[in-house]
């Protein structure tokens, strides 16, 4: 007397086992929802970390006075550009089903990331141990300067040139 129904045996090719079997118990790939996890988790620590830096260098390279300004110009621009962009492009093929559409997403992603740091590291501007009024000298007191060297003109009569 045999238990169960037969089917199981009939899916595997017969009771010997031998023939197709059946997906494996984690999933399609035999990806674990852990190991997705800990990949999910390692990607967007990685991309934080490129946002951080792009805001840290649109801050750093601004006058003080319009430092505000121009990281809420960035940010609006950066927000646009992925918010229109990256449903466009990765829910078209995120949402194909392929693996070899997905593994395309991340390589686009990837690409612009590393894309990215090569402009950073070569016409970022170099802001390690440097004050940030060296980096990008205050308005007012580019204007001050001005005042100053405008005011020491006048006092000479105009003959010498004035340094700011």
């Amino acid at each position: 007397m045999r238990s169960g129904s037969g089917r199981g045996e009939r899916e595997r090719g017969g009771a010997g086992g031998a023939g197709r079997q059946g997906p494996p118990a984690t999933g399609g790939a035999g990806t674990s929802a852990a190991t997705l996890t800990v990949c999910w988790c390692t990607v967007l620590f990685i991309a934080s970390a490129g946002a951080s830096s792009a805001y840290l260098t649109v801050s750093e390279i601004f006058p003080m006075e319009t430092r505000a300004m121009s990281i809420a110009f960035f940010y609006a621009i950066g927000t646009a550009v992925g918010g229109i962009s990256g449903p466009l492009l990765f829910a078209e093929l995120t949402g194909t089903g392929k693996v070899a559409d997905t593994v395309l997403a991340f390589q686009i992603g990837a690409g612009l990331m590393c894309a990215a740091g090569l402009v950073a590291a070569l016409l970022a501007v170099k802001a390690e141990r440097r004050s940030l009024e060296d980096i990008a000298k205050p308005l007012t007191a580019a204007a001050s300067a001005a005042t100053s060297a405008a005011a020491t003109k006048a006092k000479s009569g105009g003959s010498e040139p004035a340094t700011a």
